[in-house]
């Protein structure tokens, strides 16, 4: 099974973000699948694992906005950089599996 590492899907500065973001109260979610994940013997992000990821920041990105669409467009943070280029990533993965 292949393995995909979230330094190679983000550079530095976003990864440090994304770290960041998870220290805040709207991404408890995503801070306990982390910690799940942390007690395994692989290293690396299965790619079930990185669309669970995904699902989870957009959970905590709707708590983060309390749902209203005008704020989420407006959202330039590190944690919403981070969301979309793993999306781009998810989904440019998805295609070249066909």
């Amino acid at each position: 099974m292949k393995q995909y590492y979230l330094s190679r899907i983000w550079e530095k500065k976003l990864l440090a973000g994304f770290y960041d973001g998870t220290k805040q109260s709207y991404s408890k979610c995503v801070r306990n699948f982390l910690e799940k994940l942390k007690d395994r013997t692989t290293k690396g992000f299965s790619f079930e694992n990185l669309e669970e990821l995904l699902s989870l920041m957009q959970i905590s990105i709707k708590i983060k906005h309390r749902g209203k669409t005008p704020l989420i467009l407006k959202d330039k943070s590190h944690f919403m950089r981070c969301y979309l280029l793993l999306f781009e990533f998810i989904e440019k993965e998805k295609r070249c599996a066909r």
